[in-house]
């Protein structure tokens, strides 16, 4: 594999690029352990400066190959994958949830484990569904601390959506497992009933994407608003470039004596040289600053975003369906597709980006959808 995606799983047709090994079956706990590659441990090392001199920070390393994973602050304590992932146990025991994918990334900093609600899923428009998901993803190298929340994910394209996830939900998600209590099963199930009407409510949001129609402008302003793009109409001005056309001419020079210097058949005095000089060679195009050149890059890289959202909005994957094409939920469904399908040079990078600022992406592509909608 890449040095993004160290190992990994999945079940059948997974929205992970297919990266990893496939299963036809759902693994237990242990076995996504094992089989997705993350049955190691995390250790810390103290670290000293150059010359010897300790510092309060600490490194995390793979105790069984000595990887050095991050540089992390003196009162960070690892949570273990076989500990953290058994989050999972009793959602699978109770029958509520399978697992879909799991892996470890840049060589174990970042691991996830994501298991599917046995729940039906949410119609948007007639054939156009969402699946209900519980992503637990977790960094060894002190980059983000664990996190657990709901994911949707749309069937006809199979990529992974943000959603908000209730404060009050999240605390119920921290069951403790104490096998076969009826008690402990209990709060399973209601844990995973709160999530269902989590999911049913943000579902009417996506209907009323679905339910308004978007135009060219409008949509621009979304992804430049979603992506945090310039506006091309407050650009600063280029530089001013030479005008050879209309360069100064050269004026008729004053008599001056036999001994006067003369430059291509021209007589020349001190004062009028400048003039000569700029007539027999042009001056050169301007050259931009480094702002210039940092604005006129952003500008390329805001041109490439929007072509591909907008080529997306008109033909991506389920948005050519009756009831999406043209609308807001086709708008932001074209932003997750770019993002989780497009965004990136490689599958490995786009599935890393979902751990990262990808996510935070979904989410406000969806807050200014909805912002949108009730304009």
């Amino acid at each position: 594999m890449s040095h993004e995606v160290e190992s990994m799983l999945y079940v059948g047709g997974t929205p992970w690029h297919k990266l990893g090994i496939r299963l036809d079956n759902p693994p237990t706990v242990a076995e996504a352990i094992r089989i997705a590659g993350l049955d190691w441990e995390v250790g810390l090392k103290d670290l000293v400066t150059v010359d010897g001199e300790a510092v309060t920070h600490k490194a995390t390393y793979r105790v069984s190959d000595g990887r050095v994973l991050g540089v992390v602050g003196p009162t960070y304590a690892p949570l273990q994958n076989g500990r953290g992932f058994t989050f999972f146990d009793p959602f699978l025991s109770a029958g509520e949830a399978t697992i879909e994918t799991a892996g470890s990334l840049r060589g174990g900093a970042r691991v996830w484990m994501l298991a599917r609600l046995n729940r039906d899923p949410v119609e948007i428009v007639p054939g156009d569904a969402v699946h209900k998901y519980i992503l637990l993803a977790n960094s060894h190298d002190g980059t983000f601390a664990t996190r657990v929340g709901f994911t949707p994910i749309r069937v006809v394209c199979a990529n992974t959506l943000s959603m908000a996830t209730h404060a009050g939900a999240s605390r119920l998600l921290r069951v403790r497992h104490t096998k076969g209590a009826e008690g402990t099963l209990a709060a399973i199930r209601d844990t995973m009933n709160l999530a269902n009407a989590q999911f049913e409510a943000t579902a009417e949001q996506y209907r009323g994407l679905a339910a308004r129609q978007v135009n060219a402008a409008d949509l621009e302003k979304y992804v430049r608003i979603v992506f945090g793009l310039k506006d091309s109409a407050k650009r600063a001005k280029p530089a001013e470039q030479w005008d050879a056309d209309n360069a100064p001419t050269i004026k008729e020079l004053p008599p001056c004596d036999d001994e006067a210097p003369t430059f291509h058949g021209a007589r020349l005095d001190g004062s009028s040289l400048d003039s000569v000089l700029d007539a027999q060679f042009p001056r050169p195009l301007a050259v931009p600053s480094l702002a210039e050149v940092v604005d006129e890059t952003e500008k390329d890289r805001a041109s490439r975003c929007l072509s591909a959202i907008i080529d997306l909005f008109e033909t991506g994957t389920g948005n050519t369906l009756p009831g999406v094409r043209g609308t807001l939920w086709a708008a932001y469904n074209a932003v997750t597709e770019y993002t989780t399908h497009h965004r990136g040079r490689s599958a490995e990078n786009r599935l890393n980006s979902q751990f990262s600022d990808g996510l935070a992406l979904n989410q406000r592509a969806l807050t200014e959808a909805i912002k949108l909608a009730a304009a």
